[in-house]
Parts: C-alpha cells; structure tokens; sequence
C-alpha cells in the first residue's frame, strides 16, 4: 500500500488517526480489524494517512494492515510553565506566561515510547 518512492507534497489531505479502541471482551474477533478497514475504503482513499501509537503491541497489528513504522520517538520530557516573576535578561519586559522545556527524571519503566506511522490509502486489487 505504500511504495518507497512515494513522497507527501504539501497540498495533499492527510488525514490523522485518532484513537481505535475496542472493549476488551470483544478484543481477538477482527472488529478493530473491521473498523480499520471501513475507515479506509470509505474515507480515506487516495490520502495519506497518519497515526502514532504508545503500545508496541499494535506494531504488528497496523503493519498487517499495510501502516509502515517511520519513526519511533523517545516521550521523556514535561513542559512547565515559567514563574510570573522572570524577566528577560535586560529586565525590560517580563516573560509571564512563557512556557520552557525541562527535563524530567524519568525511571526506565515509566519511558514512555510513541511510534508513528503512514499509509497511503490505495485500493485494494
């Protein structure tokens, strides 16, 4: 479904993938399978199409499916927002409100890792 020439150009729809969820004692009878598949062919044909997902266990699940795995990122960091009181380092304006990266110890089990994935919609032959 996806060819490795293929490229995104700025004036195509691409459309995101929010969450699929499917209740856990209905899990293992293809209804998110199902739910995938109807998504695409009725909506998202001759788009690209773009999802992330923390759980490495749906790795297998979008790559049957046709999804490619284009990056996996590392989520260790929280953003805080500044003091009220900061000041620039001329003192001429405040920074209320401005808002900086901080790095968050983070033990190893709680890394938290997010894969991202694309298709492009094709249909099926």
């Amino acid at each position: 479904m996806l060819s490795s020439g293929s490229t995104i150009k700025t004036s195509d729809t691409i459309w995101y993938l929010g969450d699929v969820g499917i209740i856990p004692s209905m899990q293992g009878h293809g209804l998110a399978k199902k739910l995938m598949n109807h998504c695409l062919e009725n909506y998202m044909l001759g788009h690209w199409c773009y999802l992330e997902s923390s759980n490495a266990a749906n790795r297998k699940f979008y790559e049957k499916l046709g999804w490619s795995l284009k990056k996996t990122f590392v989520v260790d960091e929280e953003i805080s927002e500044s003091s009220s009181d900061e000041s620039d380092s001329q003192g001429s304006r405040s920074r209320r409100g401005s808002f900086g990266q901080i790095k968050k110890p983070t033990p190893p089990q709680e890394i938290l890792y997010m894969d991202s994935f694309v298709l492009f919609a094709e249909p099926s032959v």
